[in-house]
């Protein structure tokens, strides 16, 4: 009601003042135009009727007569009601309201106040610009992870690439749907690239939380290749996506290269031997057994021993492999540095197979070695956890049939799009 009553009283003072000054204006300037013309039209003549105040200038006609011209007197009127409404002095009558009369002067109040009640703040302004320092890091994440994966063909806007590109933002602390801002900044222009790689990588990471496995770097790998195979038998069937499915087999690469990355090797058996030109003693020669013809009684019994028990009531239940340990004189350390070369070699043999599925995806036979290597890897990841696989979280190892001969025709389409 304040502001309503204010502008009543602007009306009744200020508009007629207005109306006065813009005809004053209007009779002023037409006066002296009607001078200056007469005073031409004379030839600058001194004194006489040339200087007097009488007569109308030619091409005048009569438009000094009224003195009125409505659409001018308008724009004048608005222009001295918008120096009103902005004065200080103004908006100090009114409380403080910035533009006064302007119907919305309360919120723009409210909305600085409540802005200036923050960034008055000392510690907002650079706790604000901190805040976004993590974007910075995760581009150059993903810069590192694309210097690694042009080695394999990685490289922008290709689905390896991509794939890489999320793998670097999450070594970089971010999250997976930061990748998509963190490609970005690296230089990606593909954004259905981009938004593939990040949904592929999530799908599987969601399903990697189902696997019962002890190691989640695995769980990762035996979900990537269990989406890869499902893409693989839609595109067959054709129903699949050849965009989705090339994001997917660019995952399994990147699990491979993850599960590798953390298990490295670097464990020597026998005091290194063989490394010697000496023959293979009896640490190597239980493991590579064991990775030739795996069983559940030859973990259980390294596991047991790596966990320091004692293994004569195993060899009572007749465990073989536990009364070749007691007759090897394998002790607790021996069993460890056993069992962490057995990890790492899986992981070895899982990257150097996957790499190969990468080179060439249209290759039936080399995804059946890749899901065989998995699946034996899960296994010994099972046995040695005491963890028992179920029909929805196992890897299925290759049977005894050839690779569907469809395979090679439908992956096609992948295989292009991996290093396009």
């Amino acid at each position: 009601m304040s502001v309503l009553f204010f502008v009543t009283i602007l009306q009744i003072l200020f508009i007629p003042m207005v109306r006065k000054l813009n005809g004053n204006l209007h009779t002023s300037s037409d006066w002296v135009t009607n001078r200056t013309g007469l005073w031409i039209q004379k030839g600058g003549a001194k004194g006489g009727s040339g200087s007097g105040g009488g007569g109308t200038a030619l091409g005048m006609g009569q438009t000094g007569a009224g003195h009125k011209m409505s659409g001018l007197g308008m724009m004048a009127l608005m222009g001295g009601m918008s120096t009103i409404a902005n004065s200080p002095l103004t908006e100090w009558m009114m409380g403080g309201l910035p533009g006064s009369i302007h119907p919305q002067s309360k919120l723009k109040k409210a909305t600085a106040a409540a802005q200036g009640g923050v960034w008055g703040d000392e510690w907002f302004g650079p706790a604000y610009s901190q805040s976004y320092m993590n974007r910075p890091l995760f581009v150059e994440g993903v810069r590192r992870a694309l210097r690694g994966a042009r080695e394999h063909g990685g490289r922008i806007d290709n689905a390896l690439g991509a794939s890489a590109g999320v793998q670097g933002t999450l070594d970089a602390g971010g999250s997976i749907a930061d990748s998509f801002g963190a490609m970005q900044g690296a230089g990606f222009k593909n954004k259905q690239r981009m938004f593939l790689a990040a949904r592929s990588r999530n799908i599987v990471a969601s399903a990697a939380d189902d696997e019962q496995l002890a190691d989640k770097d695995l769980s990762l790998v035996a979900a990537a290749v269990k989406r890869a195979q499902l893409q693989g038998r839609r595109l067959m069937d054709g129903r699949g996506d050849v965009d989705e499915a090339a994001a997917d087999f660019a995952t399994l690469q990147q699990s491979a290269f993850v599960l590798r990355r953390t298990k490295s090797g670097g464990v020597t058996l026998d005091g290194g031997r063989t490394a010697r030109g000496l023959p293979m003693g009896d640490e190597e020669f239980y493991v590579r057994d064991y990775m030739a013809n795996a069983t559940s009684d030859k973990m259980h019994a390294l596991q047991a021993l790596a966990d320091g028990q004692d293994l004569t009531q195993m060899v009572a239940n007749g465990n073989n492999s536990a009364a070749w340990l007691q007759n090897h004189g394998i002790d607790r350390t021996a069993a460890s540095r056993m069992r962490q070369w057995i990890g790492n070699e899986h992981a070895m043999r899982i990257e150097k197979e996957t790499m190969k599925l990468m080179e060439n995806v249209t290759d039936g036979e080399q995804m059946r070695i890749v899901r065989g290597e998995i699946a034996a890897a899960v296994d010994t990841d099972h046995w040695a956890s005491g963890v028992q696989g179920t029909p929805w979280n196992s890897v299925a190892p290759p049977g005894s049939a050839h690779a569907d001969t469809r395979w090679g025709g439908a992956l096609q389409g992948v295989a292009r799009q991996l290093r396009r």
